[in-house]
């Protein structure tokens, strides 16, 4: 089957621990297998000598670093822009299909349930460096049980928790941030997915997803919350 044309930048969101950056893996490997050119990125970027490694990866989330929401949030947004520029929009000329594992949506959770920033304040900053960002056609919320999603974090032996991730009701209240998104966006579309089975049981329902997308989401229902899910 083929996935509609319109379909180019898909974002996996969610909070920490809930299988997005392995599924955005598995998600490449269907689409080349399909015969699509596909790109990953994840944010913050890894890559030394940008915002996103340097500072919000080795100081801020790690407690090195001590700024405000404000602060943080234009921090994520000035390695969002660098990322834009060198990884997504040449991707996306190229005609290739997108697939983001977070991107401003994270922030809007992080900088605003977490660190209590004002969300009138925080959208119109997003508004004016909407013009510098890939929008996604699609965001995939996937929702997992945030205690287990705590027990997968702490399991990854080779990655510590950051300052958002210090207790398992932390990570409660950033998921309950993830449902609020839809209100915080009401130009963008949100899918929400079950995404507490295994490994094959999400890649599976995630497929099934972007094969019923179309601009209108007519495979789609939509829910009190702002949220769609596939019928």
């Amino acid at each position: 089957m083929k996935i509609h044309p319109d379909l180019r930048y898909i974002n996996l969101e969610g909070g920490p621990g809930n299988g997005k950056s392995t599924q955005s893996v598995l998600l490449k490997e269907y689409l080349e297998n399909k015969g699509y050119k596909v790109s990953c990125f994840e944010e913050p970027s890894k890559k030394k000598g940008t915002i996103g490694r340097d500072i919000i990866r080795d100081l801020f989330l790690k407690g090195l670093l001590k700024v405000d929401a404000y602060g943080a949030m234009c921090l994520y947004y000035a390695d969002r822009r660098d990322k834009n520029e060198v990884e997504y929009q040449p991707a996306l000329d190229l005609g290739e299909i997108v697939i983001g594992a977070r991107n401003y949506d994270s922030t809007a959770v992080y900088q605003t349930q977490r660190m209590g920033l004002d969300v009138n304040l925080f959208k119109q900053y997003h508004n004016l460096n909407k013009a510098f960002l890939a929008i996604p056609d699609l965001n995939i919320i996937m929702d997992v049980d945030p205690y287990e999603a705590a027990k997968r974090r702490y399991a990854q032996k080779n990655d510590e928790a950051d300052v958002f991730e210090a207790k398992a009701d932390d990570m409660r209240k950033t998921f309950e941030g993830y449902n609020k998104l839809p209100s915080l966006f009401d130009d963008e579309k949100f899918v929400m997915i079950n995404a507490r089975g295994n490994i094959n049981e999400v890649r599976d329902i995630l497929i099934k997803v972007i094969e019923a997308f179309d601009p209108s989401l007519s495979k789609f229902m939509k829910l009190e919350s702002g949220f769609y899910v596939l019928r």
